[in-house]
């Protein structure tokens, strides 16, 4: 799958009551050491394989439940192929037991459903950072997305849709971000 997705840096959450909330972490795995095990849990062929830049897990946590999700994406920043499968909880202990694992993100997201489009707000613990992240199938919700953040919710934003060092891959080697 294509995943397309604007980022910007927020000065706070938006005061309007969001839809959900879910709590995240994040496991980043070392790529060298779990590529092989891919084509168990996609259809990668060889090419699609050395495209492959980052693998997580996300545990994710909500009113509903718990959900493991193994994910794989190429490099790239604002639109870059993705892929996921949701696993078991065993399976996750697994992966988690037998990977070397290269770092870790612990966030609270907060979502926001505004003009048919889903406004994710992750606030990092332990960093100063709060990313709020919009995917889209195509470039012309720019300006919609925009005018939403700044003149709808009054925030403050910085586009950082292609800045390398606010990948979440990236973060996990930082300890703060202003």
């Amino acid at each position: 799958m294509v995943e397309k997705e604007y980022k910007f840096l927020v000065n706070k959450l938006p005061e309007i009551e969001r839809n959900e909330k879910i709590y995240i972490v994040q496991y980043y795995f070392d790529i060298k050491k779990i590529i092989a095990i891919l084509p168990k849990y996609f259809k990668l062929n060889d090419r699609q394989l050395k495209d492959i830049h980052s693998v997580r897990l996300r545990i994710s946590k909500t009113k509903q439940g718990t959900k493991y999700v193994l994910n794989a994406k190429s490099n790239a920043l604002f639109e870059r192929l993705e892929y996921e499968c949701e696993i078991s909880q065993q399976t996750s202990t697994k992966l988690l037991d037998n990977f070397h694992t290269i770092g870790q993100i612990v966030k609270v997201r907060n979502v926001y459903l505004l003009n048919d489009l889903t406004f994710e707000f992750d606030v990092y613990q332990n960093k100063n950072l709060i990313v709020c992240e919009v995917e889209v199938e195509d470039e012309q919700k720019y300006k919609i997305i925009l005018d939403i953040l700044t003149k709808k919710l009054n925030l403050i934003v910085k586009d950082i849709t292609f800045g390398e060092k606010y990948k979440n891959y990236n973060l996990i080697k930082e300890n703060s971000y202003e």
